[in-house]
């Protein structure tokens, strides 16, 4: 049974297990202003709790109501099974349009192994088409550099799609780092996922429609800064280090150190 009310901001808490682990404080700060000028327009839903109440969906909008200082919040109380304060959270979570796509990724994976649902009901539930589920799922077997990337804002899922195809993995890391400092659109990336796996290569005639219309795309060049010498260099040209930041502090004091004896070395 649900059911409204009007309770005080101090008796909300957050989710047990809240699907959004990271919230850009600008955005809460833009929001906070709003609610305190015009109010909360869309309630918190809520579950009773021994001493107060537990946030199912809008722990975004419960952290804004606490930086406006506003004294209470509209509430709709819904005392229903886990299942279904789970489902709940899903689809409001998907709903959004500031989520990330790892952030919705983690979330249908959550209705698929908390709930149990499948891709179909999952579409269903927060309608989307299956093919969009299917490739959010995709995600979750991405390299951590590809998914730190998109959590960050710096990069697409269109741009570093193309460059999962590519199989040698070193090469393809390699690439999607280039891709994430450069900026790579999914143009350019589709380029080089076809020479890094040869298609470009090929003459035209044996090239399909689609290959045949990237093909003035192999040209592209990206330049980026030498992190030893600061120099600008050909992106495929550098090499892809995986290097502890005790490790690369050492690594920085010693070239600082070398810089004097070594005619043209440059500071990190």
């Amino acid at each position: 049974m649900s059911c409204y009310r009007i309770v005080p901001v101090s008796s909300c808490s957050a989710p047990e297990a809240p699907l959004r682990h990271a919230m850009e404080r600008g955005s809460l700060e833009e929001l906070a202003r709003s609610i305190a000028t015009m109010g909360l327009i869309q309630p918190l839903t809520v579950k009773t709790l021994p001493n107060g109440y537990e946030v199912i969906a809008g722990h975004r909008r419960l952290l804004a109501c606490r930086m406006a200082g506003v004294p209470t919040v509209a509430v709709l109380i819904r005392d229903d099974t886990t299942e279904v304060e789970q489902a709940v959270m899903l689809v409001e979570n998907l709903h959004r349009a500031d989520l990330s796509p790892v952030e919705e990724a983690r979330a249908i994976q959550g209705a698929r192994t908390v709930l149990g649902r499948t891709i179909t009901q999952i579409a269903d539930g927060c309608s989307k088409s299956e093919a969009w589920v299917r490739s959010r799922l995709d995600l979750l077997t991405w390299p951590e550099l590809a998914l730190e990337a998109l959590e960050t804002g710096r990069s697409t899922v269109a741009a570093l799609t193309p460059l999962m195809q590519v199989e040698n993995p070193v090469e393809r890391d390699r690439l999607l780092s280039c891709a994430i400092e450069a900026g790579a659109t999914s143009a350019v990336t589709r380029s080089w996922a076809m020479q890094a796996q040869g298609l470009a290569s090929d003459s035209p005639e044996t090239m399909g429609s689609r290959s045949r219309a990237l093909l003035p795309l192999g040209g592209v060049q990206v330049f980026m800064p030498c992190y030893s010498c600061r120099e600008q260099r050909e992106a495929f040209g550098l090499e892809v280090v995986r290097i502890c930041r005790p490790c690369l502090e050492d690594l920085e004091n010693a070239v600082k150190q070398a810089a004097p004896a070594v005619p043209g070395a440059a500071a990190v």
